[in-house]
């Protein structure tokens, strides 16, 4: 799957993860703070928008049905 994102936008991504939300609740602090610096040192302009990929994968079966599904 390929996105067309903004630097903020890929934050607002990461944030909406449930380990990432987790780990704000256990600790009180956001864990990307640890990283943000290297990430904007890295995108460049944080207003440029960057293709952003990762694999989609897909576990497809039929509601009802005894067997597995197939891989």
């Amino acid at each position: 799957m390929t996105a067309h994102w903004s630097l903020e936008h890929v934050l607002g991504y990461l944030r909406t993860w449930s380990s990432t939300q987790r780990f704000i609740i256990a600790k009180g602090t956001d864990p990307l703070e640890q990283i943000i610096d290297d990430l904007r040192t890295a995108w460049g302009d944080a207003q440029q928008t960057r293709n952003v990929t990762w694999p989609l994968v897909l576990r497809v079966g039929i509601k009802g049905s005894e067997e597995s599904p197939k891989e």
